[in-house]
């Protein structure tokens, strides 16, 4: 019989825990692995981790979503679920569906055709870097020009066998979600290619299916999730940001000085000075 479990990543407290439904409760082993030491559950056993990057809680999230954390090594088979993904199915079946034929399954994206689509949509919304989710796209152009036109993943639901090829993928992801984007549905197929290994890319509406709902109603502070440091490549253009501020208050400035009525006022402000001048000293 194979040792299978359930997992979720909760970083931030950006969003309220989703807890399973009443069919996906004590099939298998389920696991939320949070930064939170105050979080409780009815369903999921809550597993406290600190983050690898205290400074940057997104891909703390993402390096346990795409490696899994030491407890789950014990599992021949994982099921991860974004906390915002509600199961209307037993998670086990769709284990035994998905991973049937293969050691890695994911649903492909239902509303981008392409990988450039959801390279557009990222700068588009300003989920990352613009700098950095360029310089990515830039990159794959030059060493994997098909993957940009091929059909992208959805990495909300991932089922996975434990195998060296699996591990190698895992590795892979997230040494790209590392080095670019934190966008990790920019870099899966990139990933998946580059380690051979047999995957299953489900063909499901992302929205809705007899299988799962998303996204669910846990109150998600978006304006958390789009936040994001200035790469170094970003630099210049707050510098020119701030050198075209710096221009325009010394234009209102130059303005204020040339009109008439500050000219006409110099005589008040010298006697004003008269009175505000530190006393001297005998």
């Amino acid at each position: 019989m194979r040792n299978r479990a359930i997992y979720t990543v909760l970083f931030g407290r950006y969003e309220q825990l989703n807890e399973l439904p009443p069919i996906a409760r004590g099939v298998a082993p389920s696991y939320c692995f949070t930064d939170d030491p105050n979080l409780t559950s009815s369903s999921w056993t809550v597993i406290h981790v600190e983050p690898r990057f205290p400074m940057d809680i997104i891909r703390s999230q993402r390096l346990i979503k795409i490696l899994g954390h030491p407890l789950l090594d014990q599992f021949d088979e994982t099921l991860y679920l974004d906390n915002s993904v509600t199961l209307e199915a037993n998670p086990t079946e769709i284990l035994d569906t998905w991973l049937r034929d293969s050691e890695i399954a994911i649903p492909s994206h239902s509303f981008h055709a392409t990988l450039n689509d959801e390279f557009d949509a990222v700068i588009e919304q300003q989920l990352d870097s613009p700098t950095r989710v360029s310089e990515q796209r830039d990159h794959y152009t030059a060493s994997h020009p098909s993957i940009l036109t091929s059909a992208p993943n959805w990495t909300a639901i991932i089922a996975r066998k434990a195998s060296p090829r699996v591990n190698e993928f895992q590795q892979i992801w997230a040494a790209h979600v590392l080095r670019y984007s934190r966008r990790d549905q920019l870099s899966v197929g990139v990933a998946l290619s580059l380690s051979r290994v047999a995957v299953n890319c489900v063909r499901i509406d992302n929205l809705e299916s007899d299988l799962h709902r998303w996204p669910a109603g846990n109150q998600r502070r978006v304006e958390r999730r789009t936040e994001y440091w200035p790469e170094p490549g970003d630099m210049g253009t707050l510098l020119a940001s701030a050198n075209d501020e710096i221009a325009h208050l010394r234009s209102e400035l130059f303005a204020v000085w040339g009109s008439p009525s500050w000219k006409l006022t110099r005589p008040l402000r010298g006697i004003a000075k008269l009175f505000t001048r530190p006393p001297t000293r005998d």
